[in-house]
């Protein structure tokens, strides 16, 4: 039986121990990707001891934003104002923690902007309080199982230094129904598309799946086009990949819905591994790693749902010289169909019926005083 290490002596590149304040500092790496894996260590942390969170925000480094919905905006005004002031700290801060939909704290950012602070403090105990119930499921872990975040620049100095204390109020799940109401599940989203392709589509055309990757599944295998950069590299993971024997392996991106520019965006994506040397090399790597068998011939595909309105001319306005087929499921989400853009014959099975488990999906309620809980 392995001897269990106490926090207060296990330093190690996520965690520090305070001795004077008596908690444990985690480091959190990025907001990206739910701020995994430091959200599922903060819960553990946060069980057993008192627990300070810590980030690092670095102008040089895409690391800490990469992939949250303000990437963009991340970046640009990186590239114009660079990380000089606290506010520079605490506005790029909203952006990606996602804080800046709230108006309060939105406000708050506005009301600092012309100062040049060099750090910045803030008491956030009321605007927890006030909205712990709407923060998602990386924020809400935050401020469960923290009670300071703090922000440093790459020398270490604290330029944000957020706190707040836990209140009844912040946790108070009286306006919860006693019981949790279900019901059918009906919709198709990303995952739905991924299921789709894997069970009806690829294995019934006798492919091999050698990865498929869920949308947060964090999955291990990812493919790797900068290796020379060490951990800050660039992680690539393709929602499919599966190969038909001696004859070619299949690199296949899927949305919930038909959109123009997403679904150019995932052709521009996986084109790279048919165009980029890089990119090739790295797919060729992840193949012999994975699946010696998997042929090296690349073909590249997309899948979707799509309403009544969609029609083939939706895929033919787009830029498709690399696409090799889609996937599209049905409007009433009964039926799929696979058409190819060449005139190779990618799979012998090219429609069928949708075969999703049951699931279901919490019920919406209207909020009411539950009384006897508590």
């Amino acid at each position: 039986m392995k001897k269990v290490v106490s926090v207060k002596v296990f330093n190690s590149s996520r965690t520090r121990w305070n001795k004077d304040e008596q908690s444990l500092y985690l480091k959190i790496n990025r907001f990206g990707h739910a701020m995994d894996p430091e959200r599922g260590m903060l819960a553990f942390y946060g069980s057993v001891c008192e627990t300070k969170c810590s980030m690092t925000f670095n102008a040089e480094s895409s690391t800490w934003f990469n992939t949250v919905p303000k990437e963009n905006e991340i970046r640009s005004y990186i590239q114009q104002n660079g990380l000089k002031t606290a506010f520079d700290y605490l506005f790029l801060f909203s952006l990606a923690s996602g804080l800046f939909r709230f108006k309060e704290f939105k406000e708050v950012v506005e009301s600092l902007r012309s100062q040049s602070k060099t750090s910045i403090e803030i008491d956030l105990t009321e605007f927890v309080k006030l909205y712990f119930p709407k923060f998602n499921k990386a924020l809400k872990t935050i401020f469960f199982y923290s009670k300071v975040w703090q922000i440093r620049d790459t020398n270490g100095n604290i330029i944000l230094d957020f706190h707040w204390q836990k209140t009844a109020e912040a946790f108070d799940f009286n306006e919860f129904p006693l019981t949790t109401s279900l019901e059918p599940y009906t919709d198709v989203e990303e995952d739905e598309v991924t299921y789709i392709s894997v069970h009806d589509i690829l294995r019934p055309n006798n492919y091999v799946v050698i990865a498929k990757s869920y949308p947060g599944s964090q999955g291990d295998r990812a493919v790797l086009p900068q290796i020379d950069k060490g951990r800050s590299q660039l992680r690539v993971f393709v929602d499919i990949v599966a190969y038909l024997p001696d004859k070619h392996t299949n690199l296949q991106e899927n949305k919930a819905a038909f959109s123009s520019r997403d679904i150019q965006k995932d052709i521009d994506k996986l084109s790279l591994f048919k165009n980029d040397e890089d990119y090739r090399t790295a797919l060729e790597t992840f193949l012999s790693k994975y699946d010696s068998e998997a042929p090296k011939h690349i073909k590249i595909g997309v899948g979707f749902w799509a309403n009544n309105r969609f029609t083939i001319q939706h895929i033919q306005a787009l830029n498709i010289d690399d696409l090799d087929y889609f996937v599209y499921v049905n409007d009433d989400r009964t039926r799929w169909k696979i058409f190819s853009t060449g005139n190779e014959q990618l799979f012998s099975i090219t429609e069928g019926k949708v075969n999703v488990p049951l699931r279901y999906k919490i019920k919406k309620y209207k909020a009411e005083k539950q009384n006897g809980l508590f």
